[in-house]
């Protein structure tokens, strides 16, 4: 919830900035409340539909989204300056990787390492058992290679290149002058920042209406997700081909929504990063002790290490073998 929670009110702002910049509406709290409304009716449905009808539609258009944006924006954008900068950050991160993993910056106080490093290890440290459990549902058939593989390689990848893309654009605009996007960062804030680069492309209203489509849908799956794993969660005797009743993931989705707006209005982004903060540092301990029971169920499945492989042809994925609660089960909450 924590993990979730913030993530949702931390991209409330920037569609709103981008929605108030596309139309007449001004931004404000009616705005991000009818935004917020809105995106929780559609991961609501989504999730309510299961994960066939809903969330497997809603990731398709999100890879095709996203695709077409990053395309879009290697293409017209700084080409260049974005492959040599990515380049060359790869190079400094493989020499600095210890020294930045540690620091803390006792002399200057700038913050950066509690506001960024500290604050996206304990967010990605909540999404962690939900992560496990969905992916894990989702990958019946497929092997523990394939699936560890996918996650570190793929997810870490399209991480790299969503940063090369947007943090190298905007900062080629700042250094040719075409958007002063240091200053608008200072004055208005990121949300303004991000808004204002995006509208310095070719095309810049329907590439910003496409990002903030992007956002919507990539946010909408996140949740979405989320929703259904916490209702498997706190379902009690749940058989593993069967889906929580809709009722219960539509329940976890409006709980997530609610969380959001609390923290939204109660502290802003410093009660959202307080939130992860606090959700996370527990699970370091629940984290080593489930990556122990790990090492100890494989130990005892297969005692002399040797590998039992499956083919994913003759295995059923869980995602076509599943079929709703309400109509296989009545899944008890615990």
């Amino acid at each position: 919830v924590g993990a979730a929670g913030t993530s949702l009110g931390l991209e409330v702002p920037i569609v709103s900035e981008g929605v108030a910049e596309l139309t007449p509406l001004s931004p404000g709290t009616g705005l991000d409340i009818a935004i917020l409304v809105a995106w929780t009716l559609l991961f609501g449905v989504s999730v309510y539909l299961g994960l066939q009808r809903g969330l497997k539609r809603l990731a398709q258009l999100n890879v095709w989204l996203a695709g077409a944006l990053g395309a879009f924006l290697l293409i017209a954008g700084p080409t260049v300056f974005i492959i040599d900068s990515f380049t060359n950050s790869i190079g400094k991160m493989m020499q600095n990787f210890v020294q930045m993993s540690f620091y803390m910056d006792p002399v200057g106080g700038s913050g950066f390492e509690e506001s960024w490093t500290v604050f996206y290890w304990a967010w990605w440290i909540a999404y962690a058992p939900f992560i496990g459990l969905f992916t894990a549902k989702i990958s019946r058939g497929r092997t523990m290679r394939g699936v560890i593989g996918a996650m570190l390689l793929a997810g870490s990848l399209g991480n790299w290149v969503a940063f090369a893309l947007m943090t190298n654009t905007g900062l080629s605009f700042q250094l040719n002058g075409t958007v002063d996007v240091a200053g608008i960062l200072e004055n208005q804030g990121p949300t303004a920042a991000v808004v204002a680069t995006l509208q310095a492309l070719p095309l810049g209203v329907v590439v910003l209406a496409v990002f903030i489509l992007l956002l919507v849908v990539f946010l909408a799956t996140t949740l979405d997700s989320s929703a259904y794993t916490m209702a498997a969660v706190a379902s009690r005797e749940l058989p593993a081909d069967v889906e929580p009743a809709r009722w219960h993931r539509v329940v976890w989705a409006v709980a997530l929504a609610a969380v959001s707006v609390a923290l939204m209005y109660a502290g802003g982004l410093d009660a959202l990063q307080t939130l992860a903060i606090i959700t996370a540092f527990p699970l370091i301990f629940v984290l080593v002790i489930v990556v122990m029971s790990f090492r100890r169920w494989l130990l005892d499945g297969h005692p002399n290490g040797e590998a039992h492989p499956v083919d994913i042809g003759e295995a059923e994925p869980a995602a076509t073998a599943q079929v709703s609660a309400d109509e296989r089960s009545e899944a008890r909450l615990s």
